[in-house]
């Protein structure tokens, strides 16, 4: 709740009564909606996500949005290498928490800095699969979106927004861009050409290679 019997803010209030402890409090919890309390109180805090770390040195948070699906076997490309793994080879990397994300955490007067986690379920390797995951997902979309709701909160620990309220930012669409480079692209592309298809909820598009002799 957001306030306890006209009290004030109860989190809060357990925080200044266990200042004259100088103990450790641990908030845990699957989010909810972007702005919902737990969300504001990771953002706070340093923002470490557990990852896997590719061949190249890159910290891969795997989500599960950015698994492929267009082959038997599900594949994850890295995004700073392109290196593609299957879910047996991700399982066989080292993995570990990347560093801070928020470099200004907050920190009380005392000097205590505000420590924030997030483990995603494609990384859970003991309790998930990503074919159970996806088994999932095509369920909760029968179900309809409470459902939806349900299965990215808490089985892949992310926030959830109702389609209706859904605003891309910048940097939302600098995560989902393509990455072309000399490795990823056939020796005789000198140009690439797209098309998209505008619709309600998505940008169907073709990407098309072509050489100057063509």
């Amino acid at each position: 709740c957001d306030e306890l019997d006209g009290e004030g803010d109860p989190l809060l209030l357990a925080f200044k009564r266990q200042l004259r402890f100088m103990g450790m409090a641990v908030l845990t919890s699957t989010p909810t909606r972007p702005d919902g309390r737990i969300q504001q109180h990771y953002e706070l805090g340093t923002q470490e996500v557990w990852s896997a770390i590719c061949e190249c040195g890159a910290y891969m948070r795997v989500s599960y949005d950015d698994i492929s699906w267009d082959c038997d076997v599900p594949t994850y490309a890295c995004p700073e290498c392109g290196q593609v793994y299957s879910e047996r080879d991700i399982i066989s990397l080292p993995h570990g928490y990347a560093p801070p994300k928020n470099l200004s955490a907050y920190k009380d007067k005392y000097g205590r800095i505000a420590r924030s986690f997030e483990v995603t379920a494609t990384l859970c390797h003991s309790q998930y699969t990503w074919d159970a995951l996806k088994k999932e997902e095509m369920q909760a979309r029968s179900l309809g979106e409470a459902a939806i709701r349900s299965f990215r909160n808490t089985s892949l620990g992310e926030t959830y927004t109702p389609p209706e309220q859904e605003v891309l930012n910048p940097s939302q669409l600098v995560r989902l861009a393509e990455n072309f480079n000399e490795q990823t692209l056939p020796d005789w592309v000198d140009s690439l050409f797209i098309g998209v298809d505008t619709q309600d909820r998505a940008f169907p598009y073709c990407i098309i290679g072509a050489s100057r002799d063509l």
